[in-house]
């Protein structure tokens, strides 16, 4: 994972280069390209928030922070990856020889700058946000948390902004909705693309919609991200989700706090899970989060470890197919590339009964008489 050996990174439990990964509203590379600067330096599945590089300049012409956060730490102990950005007064020579320099500065500490979200917990204690993040995105279950943590500043950047118009836009937005409400306020928040549309009969609150996305007749979004030509389907629900491109949440699925990518479609139902690239859910497909009186592991560099924060959903490889009626265990990771059937044993094949006949049971596949 930490690239090393020369080869580009990669995220383990998905397939292909870790800079082509959904991230946003974009990929890891759009996203490396905007907050890359010649004096920032960190191991190459790591990514920051630009509140993140703004500390460590703080800390001096030559520094390698690493944040105190209680909530990212979990998330970085999955792979036991190197945590930290550095900052490099001169910013030439050769990748390694800059990795070399920045492994050579005496670390330091800075704020990560949490703060509790009231009203949500998990397993592990209070939810709590972090503005200057420094993750690493090795493994599937990070690159998620990367998407989750980010989303918000990102929603805010998009919606409202950091400039002085930012009052008046959040006021224009209260006039607006007539309302004080902040599901009101949000619904008046969102940003759509060039030929986005947004059936009257929806409700999106609080939304970045690509061009050309669309969100179907009674469909719920809020707090989501949707990329080009991403869908969301009649009486869907999304919450807090990034959609790649092209990516489609269908008729009556529910996905929450995930990750769906580019060209993927999802039919089922699901929390913290990611959805690979050009992947396929069926309807009646329940991806689990939480493991009732047991803690949820994840397989993380060939060992099974402890979820980050005691949750965790599952990812889906890319490619894969899987078929209506399957349940998947918290923390899994399915393969890429596979076609997962249900048990025949649960499908009524034959449906034959005596006349007269009112009641029966479904056994192995046929119908008998009680």
């Amino acid at each position: 994972m930490s690239g090393v050996t020369g080869h580009p990174p990669r995220c383990e439990g998905l397939v292909g280069d870790l800079d082509a990964r959904t991230f946003l509203d974009g990929d890891i590379a759009a996203w490396r390209a905007a907050t890359a600067s010649a004096e920032l330096v960190a191991p190459p599945d790591v990514l920051w928030s630009p509140a993140a590089a703004a500390a460590v300049r703080a800390l001096g012409k030559e520094a390698r922070g690493v944040p105190r956060m209680a909530l990212l730490a979990p998330i970085a102990a999955l792979t036991s990856s190197p945590v930290w950005l550095a900052r490099l007064a001169d910013g030439a020579g050769t990748a390694e020889a800059r990795q070399a320099r920045a492994l050579a500065l005496p670390e330091q500490t800075f704020d990560a700058r949490e703060r509790v979200l009231p009203g949500m917990d998990l397993p592990s204690g209070a939810l709590r946000i972090a503005d200057a993040w420094v993750l690493p995105v090795g493994h599937w279950n990070q690159l998620l948390w990367a998407n989750l943590l980010a989303l918000g500043p990102f929603l805010w950047s998009r919606l409202v902004g950091a400039s002085v118009a930012a009052p008046f836009r959040l006021g224009w937005a209260v006039l607006r909705a007539a309302s004080v409400a902040p599901e009101d306020v949000a619904a008046r928040l969102n940003v759509l693309g060039r030929g986005a549309r947004v059936h009257r009969t929806a409700t999106v609150e609080g939304c970045v919609l690509g061009p050309g996305a669309r969100v179907g007749a009674g469909a719920v979004v809020r707090g989501a991200v949707l990329g080009a030509d991403a869908v969301v389907e009649e009486l869907a629900l999304v919450e807090g989700t990034v959609l790649g491109a092209g990516a489609r949440v269908q008729r009556l699925a529910m996905a929450k706090f995930s990750l769906i990518e580019e060209g993927a479609a999802f039919a089922g139902i699901m929390q913290l899970g990611v959805i690979g690239r050009g992947a396929s859910v069926k309807h009646g497909v329940i991806l689990m989060d939480m493991a009732f009186g047991q803690e949820v592991r994840v397989r993380a560099g060939g060992e099974l470890r402890s979820a980050p924060h005691g949750l965790c959903g599952v990812c889906v490889g890319d490619g894969t197919v899987i078929a209506s009626g399957i349940r998947v265990a918290p923390g899994r990771a399915i393969p890429p590339g596979i076609a997962i059937l249900g048990d025949p044993a649960h499908v009524l094949t034959r449906l034959d009964l005596p006349e007269g006949c009112g009641r029966a049971i479904a056994r192995e596949g046929r119908l008998e008489p009680t």
